[in-house]
């Protein structure tokens, strides 16, 4: 009889988040993790671990508001060189050349390995052997970048990341001033060619952007500077950007994809149409996002 056993779950969950780049700039990112499980067969149940309730237990671990990773600032070792961070249990300040960021301690994700991967491995194996004392487990994770398109997507998907955070939603993780995307745009198109040269364009133009609603910008004077400023139900949040070292968008309504995808369908209609688009898709990330008819 196996007395240990591997599973693997490949659609578990997705993550996105900002983390501070090598130069002190802050940038979006998405994450599919998927995982390989090791441990003993129960003799019973004659499994590892149910699969719904590992699945359950690590998107719950990933998500989870104070430790986890998703929709989370994190600072990698290899960036900690060009960060700063002040903690006082309640509040956190961050600093780096080209950002400083005030908000919630939840906002930040500090990790201890230059590999996310390895990270997350690490904390999921050591909170899992709380939940389930009586199996030894060890995990293997791998990080994928995988874009789910919509079957009726034809053209190319092109990527681009993103920073933003969203006031007033209610989904907990997206007040956070400091996450963020690594997203695509794809299209119906009468002419694919002609589309994905003008998508890789836009994309290329979208990369490493922050979107702001007006709204939520503060009145501090500085030329070299923007200032975005919050409170949201999780507390105040506050954002000073380099712009001379970012690309900041100030849209007149809130950064939401269904907004995002009007804003690309606007700026760039003549040559979306000259293209010939007929559905325009923009992604939140690797498997959701809002798309708009062009006429």
């Amino acid at each position: 009889m196996t007395q240990t056993s591997s599973m693997f779950l490949g659609d578990t969950t997705n993550i996105d988040y900002a983390f501070i780049n090598e130069r002190g700039n802050i940038v979006g990112g998405s994450i599919r993790p998927k995982f390989v499980v090791t441990g003993k067969v129960d003799p019973i149940e004659q499994v590892v671990v149910d699969f719904s309730a590992i699945k359950k237990a690590i998107k719950k671990l990933i998500d989870d508001p104070d430790r986890g990773y998703d929709h989370k600032l994190w600072v990698l070792p290899t960036s900690k060189c060009a960060v700063r961070w002040y903690d006082d249990s309640s509040t956190v300040t961050v600093s780096a050349p080209g950002v400083s960021i005030e908000g919630p301690s939840n906002i930040l994700k500090v990790l201890d390995y230059a590999d996310p991967a390895t990270d997350i491995s690490d904390y999921l194996e050591s909170n899992l052997k709380e939940l389930y004392p009586n199996v030894s487990i060890s995990i293997d994770t791998v990080a994928t970048h995988t874009f789910d398109l919509m079957p009726q997507c034809n053209s190319g998907a092109f990527s681009f990341t993103y920073v933003h955070g969203l006031k007033n939603s209610t989904s907990w993780g997206c007040q956070n001033i400091a996450h963020g995307h690594f997203s695509y745009l794809s299209a119906e198109t009468t002419n694919v060619a002609a589309t994905d040269t003008v998508l890789k364009a836009i994309a290329d133009e979208l990369q490493e952007t922050i979107f702001a609603w007006v709204a939520n910008l503060s009145e501090e004077e500085d030329n070299d500077a923007a200032y975005i400023d919050y409170t949201s139900n999780r507390g105040r949040m506050h954002m000073s950007i380099d712009t001379i070292a970012h690309k900041l968008v100030v849209l007149e309504t809130e950064t939401t994809v269904e907004h995002l995808v009007d804003y690309v369908a606007a700026k760039w209609h003549q040559e979306l149409v000259d293209a010939g688009v007929t559905r325009l898709y923009v992604s939140e990330g690797l498997s959701k996002g809002a798309c708009t008819q062009l006429d």
